[in-house]
């Protein structure tokens, strides 16, 4: 350790490769989306925090509700999501409610077509 240099150059201590410089329009558009789902998140947990008392296990039953499977189905012109149900008492109660607040914001998909979207628990 002694015999080598305080400092060497990136492309000598990386075999050559050039350290790339940094892609300011990438990075911003990434940052732009971390930070729009950090406020999605908090804001799906403040509609959730209205009907689960638990605070402090507020993200994991969101969580739990976000990535419960379940059916897609369009039918009438209309994208029906319905989530299979669970077997915990309190997290349906909240994922029924909580598919009810998300319905009354009557969400359409981003696609052309804008199909309106319900959200429901089986």
């Amino acid at each position: 350790m002694e015999q080598l240099a305080p400092e060497i150059r990136f492309d000598e201590a990386h075999a050559g490769k050039k350290l790339r410089r940094l892609n300011y329009e990438k990075k911003r558009f990434l940052d732009s989306i971390k930070v729009f789902a950090y406020n999605l998140k908090n804001q799906m947990c403040r509609l959730l925090l209205n009907h689960y008392d638990r605070e402090k296990e507020l993200l994991p039953a969101l969580s739990m509700i976000v990535e419960r499977t379940g059916y897609v189905k369009l039918e009438g012109g209309r994208l029906e999501v319905t989530l299979r149900r669970f077997k915990d008492r309190e997290i349906d109660y909240a994922a029924r409610h909580l598919c009810e607040e998300l319905n009354q914001m009557e969400p359409t998909t981003l696609d052309r077509f804008h199909f309106p979207i319900r959200y429901q628990v089986q």
